[in-house]
């Protein structure tokens, strides 16, 4: 009982103070494994003569002062009287006082995503506990928790090749800068459990035994200071195998990688945190530091380079040893800096001493020595240059023949992405399609702001916007002043030119400036020849199309319908808000001025076909042309009455006048006295004398070519072969067969087909009986072939004939009377 109270009071009177018990050259064992229920509070009752001398020793401090009389007690005296003063409800007491202790002491436990250690768990209580320890090595100063465990960083890379920044940065996340609990009293600083040279802590730790959460107290590792619990996380990365691709590694961003990818934390943002923590510290500097006993010269600067740019983004320090606490100023890569001297850190370091008296690397991976004329040469982004002259671009920032690739003219408006620098620090314009240009600027200059609200490339025409004058030189003054030009006038450019003060100018076709300023004029359509951009006065719809109440043409303005070739009167130009001409009409009405919707009116347009017939006929002789002027030079083949014709399409003579361009690429008038169009069907008549024809169906023959049951003529049976003296045509431009005997018969290719050339050859009407005139086969269709063959009929054989038949092309075959089939040609067979 007396132990088990002593125990109690000792743990009360040290948790009062806010840390945790601590057990210095205790004899228990180092061994990491030990498990959780030797190690709890009750079991410490138990532990070695050590332990319970010092629980004794600790306790009398809650026991009352002796007095005279009872020093002269014996032990066993004391012993037994103080038994007796300790009542049950004394005892009851000191036990809740303990438990409400312990209940107020932070826990700690394991956060996979922080890291493999145990952590204080953040409650109100631990708020409390923080701001109430105090403790020789707590630090409230991030710059002075760094200096004190740097030595410990360093120390681990030359021990066990774990990177500085790496551990360092850890150190931050896990200790959350030297305040946890752990790291104050016993300077651990990544909650590792265990023994340290055999000094530990117990602290109350939340473990999951038997399926469920308890408290239990466990040992933790005390060192001496935050250096050796740096080197002995180092150790612990070295003794667990899966961290082998952590050590050695010298880039920073790839070690934070990696000790993720290994399982040292969950979070997904470990590695981020790891390096934002690394990078705002500048913990790099204890890698390098680390890294290099000597310094290697020949990496540095170590004559004045006069003028360097910054070739990524880096601080500048106060002193030449370079600290976070040094730290002046960021500077942003292509930074220009002047250097007035070179100095040297403790170790050897060159430094450049920058003219405003701070100092900055002069290693040749962070700066760039500049060329002696570099105040010649755009060293801040223009955004956008002229070429003053003709010049190349390069595929890189070193300018020779073999990286040489484009030309771009003088005038030409460039985008520029940023300044690169070539190797001997020549200043080069990175343009955005990848290209580098020089930055002299003799050769380029920086465009006006406003330069995007000018053209800069030639439109080519261009509508006025508003009436302006056009000027004789590129310098704008009222002695330079020439004509006005009105508002809807188009113009055609021949170039940009600039002004003294390179002011883009637009230069005319005819010698005069106008303003290149796009609220001045507006680049016409690149179809802006196929618009009537003058008054035509008088219009014809070339086919059916909309007026509309207003220049912006859509569903809602939509009013009526023009049919193919209505007249129309024409009261002027406008525009729509895009800048596409319109013609407005007499009536308020707008219709397109697209001159393959309207076309300027002859006196007689009606007299023309001014949509595309897409076949015609002849209507009398008359001449095809090789052009739309139509002379005696142009003329071409002579078009015979009733020929027809492809159209492909309707165009004009410089005076406006309708052709029909035809398929063969010449020209025919429009003129419908000349020419009719062609029914649509009329690719199934024949337009084309077949000379011979064989009736395909039996049909009549006609008197004249109206056909009608007046003019009808004899009835002319399926297979009567007719000749054909020529092409005819109804009144109506349907086709008609003229006869040898003066009849008419359908021209349709359905009722008639073209006979072969050859057809005389053949007997064409029932011969009745025949004589075979050499050996030849009979065969069993029209179709003559290996598979149809049958009978070989030998030469002198008389066959009887039921009648004449044709091929599927018309050839004629003799049907015999057993239902074969012979040649019907003269030479095979003769009639007998």
């Amino acid at each position: 009982m007396r132990q088990k109270i002593m125990l109690l009071a000792m743990v009360t009177t040290m948790s009062l103070t806010v840390m945790p018990p601590v057990y210095a050259n205790s004899s228990m064992t180092d061994s990491d494994s030990q498990s959780e229920s030797e190690q709890s509070v009750s079991q410490n009752e138990t532990e070695s003569s050590t332990s319970e001398n010092q629980v004794t020793s600790e306790s009398t401090e809650v026991e009352k002062p002796p007095t005279t009389s009872q020093t002269e007690r014996t032990e066993s005296e004391n012993s037994t009287q103080a038994e007796t003063r300790m009542t049950e409800e004394s005892e009851d007491a000191l036990a809740q006082a303990v438990a409400d202790v312990m209940r107020d002491l932070p826990k700690m436990e394991l956060d996979p995503t922080r890291g493999p250690g145990y952590y204080e768990v953040e409650t109100n209580s631990r708020s409390k506990r923080s701001v109430s320890t105090t403790s020789a090595t707590a630090v409230t100063n991030t710059q002075a928790f760094l200096n004190k465990i740097k030595a410990g960083a360093i120390s681990g890379w030359k021990k066990y090749k774990v990177l500085p920044s790496l551990t360092g940065s850890q150190a931050v996340l896990e200790s959350g800068w030297g305040s946890s609990g752990l790291s104050t009293s016993a300077n651990n600083l990544f909650g590792i459990k265990g023994r340290y040279n055999n000094q530990y802590e117990l602290w109350p730790t939340a473990e999951y035994i038997n399926g469920q959460w308890v408290t239990v107290n466990a040992e933790f590792r005390k060192y001496p200071s935050w250096k050796e619990s740096m080197e002995d996380h180092g150790k612990f990365l070295v003794d667990n195998s899966r961290y082998a691709k952590v050590l050695g590694q010298k880039d920073y961003k790839k070690a934070t990688q990696l000790i993720w990818e290994a399982g040292y934390a969950t979070d997904p943002d470990y590695p981020g945190k790891l390096q934002s923590t690394i990078e705002y510290n500048n913990l790099v500097a204890w890698d390098k530091e680390a890294f290099e006993d000597t310094v290697n010269l020949a990496n540095y600067y170590t004559s004045n380079p006069k003028k360097v740019v910054t070739k990524k983004a880096d601080y500048s320090y106060k002193g030449v040893e370079f600290t976070t606490a040094n730290r002046v100023k960021n500077y942003a890569s292509g930074t220009i800096l002047t250097v007035t001297a070179i100095e040297k850190s403790k170790n050897g370091t060159p430094r450049l001493q920058l003219s405003d008296g701070t100092y900055f690397t002069a290693h040749r991976s962070n700066v760039q020595q500049l060329v002696s004329n570099v105040a010649n040469y755009y060293t801040t982004n223009p955004s956008k240059i002229i070429m003053k002259k003709d010049d190349y671009a390069y595929n890189t920032t070193e300018f020779n023949t073999g990286t040489r690739n484009k030309l771009y003219k003088k005038g030409a408006v460039l985008n520029v992405k940023s300044i690169s620098y070539s190797a001997n620090g020549t200043p080069r314009l990175l343009l955005t399609n990848g290209l580098y240009l020089t930055a002299h600027q003799s050769n380029v200059v920086k465009a006006m702001a406003t330069i995007s609200k000018y053209y800069t490339t030639n439109p080519k025409t261009i509508i006025m916007k508003k009436d302006d004058y056009v000027y004789k030189t590129t310098e704008f003054n009222t002695g330079t002043r020439g004509a006005l030009q009105k508002k809807g006038q188009v113009l055609t450019v021949k170039a940009i030119v600039y002004s003294a003060n390179w002011t883009p100018r637009l230069q005319l076709s005819n010698g005069t400036y106008v303003s290149a300023h796009t609220s001045n004029v507006v680049k016409a359509m690149d179809t802006i020849a196929k618009y009537y951009t003058t008054n035509p006065k008088k219009i014809n719809m070339k086919r059916a199309d909309y007026a509309y109440s207003s220049p912006e043409f859509n569903a809602k303005t939509k009013v009526k319908q023009y049919a193919a070739s209505t007249l129309l009167n024409v009261k002027a130009i406008e525009y729509s808000s895009d800048w596409i001409p319109r013609l407005l009409l007499t009536n308020g009405l707008y219709v397109s001025a697209h001159q393959s919707n309207v076309v300027k009116s002859l006196s007689n347009i009606d007299n023309y076909y001014t949509s595309n017939p897409g076949t015609i006929i002849m209507k009398k002789d008359d001449y095809a042309y090789k052009t739309t002027e139509f002379n005696t030079s142009t003329r071409g083949a002579l078009q015979k009455k009733g020929t027809v014709l492809k159209v492909t399409g309707i165009v004009y003579s410089a005076n406006m006048t309708p052709r029909l361009k035809l398929s063969n690429g010449t020209f025919i008038s429009a003129h419908t006295s000349n020419v009719v169009k062609a029914m649509d069907t009329i690719g199934k008549y024949y337009t084309t004398n077949p000379s011979t024809i064989i009736m395909k169906k039996d049909d009549y023959v006609y008197k004249t070519t109206e056909f009608n049951t007046n003019t009808r003529g004899k009835l002319q049976k399926k297979g009567t072969v007719l000749k054909v003296t020529g092409i005819v045509y109804s009144a109506n431009w349907t086709p008609r067969l003229k006869l040898n005997d003066g009849t008419f018969v359908s021209a349709h290719t359905s009722n008639v087909v073209k006979a072969m050339s050859n057809i005389a050859n053949y007997y064409t009407t029932n011969p009745k009986k025949i004589i075979m005139v050499k050996d030849d086969y009979a065969y069993k269709t029209t179709e003559f072939n290996t598979g149809t063959r049958g009978k070989l009929h030998k030469k002198g054989a008389v066959l009887n004939v039921t009648a004449v038949t044709y091929s599927a092309n018309w050839t004629p075959r003799l049907k015999l009377s057993d239902g074969s089939f012979i040649s019907a040609h003269q030479s095979n067979v003769k009639k007998q």
